[in-house]
């Protein structure tokens, strides 16, 4: 395996093609970034000789690099020593990395091999809807209680002492006691035929010719 090129160099043969992304980390010792982002675990810096803000002060040497970059279209200078770099990629995007100088935060970087999770100890719990359904037998109504109130009745009562329902048997008898006859169909006039007689084949009788009636002309 080929040595890894050094971080000065890189930088220089990418700034030939156009500007560089230096990733660093920000809270290493000598780097000189805007207070704001000395709490985080890694930081980006574009610098370039062409780019759309100018840095006529870049300089790159065995120590790092540095310049006036813009930050929030504030200038400010900044100095990035290499061993706080982890990584140098241009704009088509190819570079190098070195991940020995990555913060440990970065996982990506560092080719740490993620934890597995614990698996959690769970059980199957049925859920109501699949639960068995208990059947409850439906209990005949009481002959002897009232059917809207559910009272009991007396022994002699015919009806309900509390809501004055009349019991069942005796609403049942007096139902058919005062069912009223049916009532018979109209019988048919007897002078009229029957509906359903089929008609007569016999012609209709026919009238007498009617007289001329003449009159002398002389």
């Amino acid at each position: 395996m080929p040595p890894t090129p050094s971080k000065k160099d890189v930088a220089l043969a990418l700034l030939e093609k156009g500007s560089i992304f230096v990733h660093l980390d920000p809270r290493r010792d000598k780097v000189v970034v805007p207070k704001a982002f000395w709490v985080q675990s890694e930081l980006v810096l574009q610098f370039g000789t062409q780019m759309r803000v100018p840095v006529p002060d870049l300089d790159v040497d065995d120590e790092g690099i540095s310049g006036t970059l813009s930050f929030a279209r504030r200038p400010f200078w900044c100095r990035v020593p290499w061993a706080a770099v982890f990584a140098i990629v241009g704009e088509d995007r190819r570079g190098a990395v070195w991940s020995q100088d990555a913060p440990p935060e970065n996982k990506s970087i560092t080719n740490e091999k993620t934890p597995e999770p614990k698996r959690s100890h769970l059980r199957a719990v049925p859920s109501p809807s699949d639960a068995p359904v208990p059947t409850i037998a439906a209990e005949p109504a009481s002959a002897s209680a009232c059917s809207f109130c559910s009272t009991p009745f007396a022994e002699d009562a015919s009806s309900c002492a509390v809501c004055g329902a009349p019991r069942a048997d005796d609403a049942s008898e007096s139902a058919a006691a005062e069912e009223p006859p049916a009532a018979s169909a109209p019988a048919a006039p007897a002078d009229e035929p029957p509906a359903d007689e089929p008609p007569s084949d016999e012609p209709p009788p026919t009238p007498p010719p009617k007289r001329p009636h003449l009159r002398l002309v002389k």
